[in-house]
Parts: C-alpha cells; structure tokens; sequence
C-alpha cells in the first residue's frame, strides 16, 4: 500500500468514525491537504470542503463543493448534492434533478478506485434513499420489491441503513423475500 492511499485510508476511517483516536475535523484538515488528482479522485476535494461548509453553517457553500463533486464524477458527492436538491438547503428545490443525481450515484463503482478496496461512499446512501421512495411511493409509484431490490444492493456495500431495510424484510418475509431470520439475523448484526 502505498504512503497516499495508507494516508487516504486512515482518513476516510477517521471520517467514518472507526477510529476514535483521531479528531475527525483535524482528519478533514489533512485529507484536505491530500493530493486527490495524482489519485484520479479530484472530486473528494470538493466532498469535504462542502462538508466542512455544511458544518459550518454555509449551506450554499456546501451544495455548490457537493455540486462540484458530483459534476466530477464522485459518488459521494452526487448523494450529498441530491439531498442538498430534495431539502431545497444551498439550492432550490428539484426534486426530479435530485432523483437523477442519486440514480447515476447508485450505479457507481463499489470502490472509489480499481486498485483500492475503500467503499465508495455515496453509492449505498443513494441505493438505500431510492429503496426508501419506492417503498413509500414518494416520488414513483410504490414498488415493494423494488424497494428490497435497492436495499439488498446497499445491504451488499454494506450500507448500514439498507442493511437494517433489507434485514426487516428477511425478517418478515415481505417485499417479495421470503422469511429468513438466520440471513435477517446477519443483516443486523453486521
């Protein structure tokens, strides 16, 4: 592994929160100082400063970095803008944009580059969101085993709220699935 991508690593960990030795706002100031183009991953940059906008209170700030990531090409920043669409905060509302950006998020690699084993943050959350619309009927028409479907592609990246929606369906034997608490079990354990 080389000295970037460890470097990379520790601070998406730190981001995450799995490692509660770290600040993670000092972590953002180093990530923030990593060399994202030599990687192929410019559009991060734009991720975490609009994160930091975000924390800050700078909600225009922050849609127009999430933008800029997801113009880039970043996962992440897609998800991230497409809320900043759906809640009408940073940008005005546009709901039908916002659908797109979390659908060309949702079919993004699993892992932010070929050689790199990192999750690729944003796919899972836009996988879940999508499950969550179609299991509601907000912006589609209700479709309960598309709803699953869209989980259990979360569920697969590890996506922990489409592991908690797909295990509530194992457990229950809905949405098209048949009941299977052992699997449910895993779901909820992992």
């Amino acid at each position: 592994m080389s000295s970037n991508e460890g470097a990379f690593r520790a601070a998406n960990q730190a981001r995450a929160g799995l490692d509660e030795t770290e600040d993670p706002m000092a972590m953002t100031d180093e990530m923030l100082q990593f060399d994202w183009n030599r990687v192929g991953m410019g559009a991060k940059k734009h991720v975490l400063l609009g994160q930091r906008a975000r924390q800050d209170g700078r909600l225009d700030d922050a849609a127009r970095e999430f933008m800029a990531a997801a113009v880039g090409g970043d996962a992440e920043g897609m998800y991230n803008y497409a809320i900043c669409q759906l809640k009408g905060r940073g940008t005005r509302k546009d709901i039908p944009a916002a659908i797109r950006w979390l659908e060309k998020a949702a079919v993004c690699p699993p892992t932010q580059t070929p050689t790199a084993t990192l999750d690729n943050v944003g796919v899972g959350e836009a996988l879940t969101t999508l499950g969550s619309f179609y299991d509601a009927g907000i912006h589609f028409d209700q479709d309960k085993t598309r709803a699953r479907e869209y989980w259990e592609r979360a569920a697969e990246l590890a996506a922990a709220t489409g592991m908690n929606q797909f295990g509530i369906c194992l457990m229950n034997g809905t949405h098209g699935v048949q009941k299977d608490l052992p699997r449910a079990r895993e779901m909820f354990r992992r």
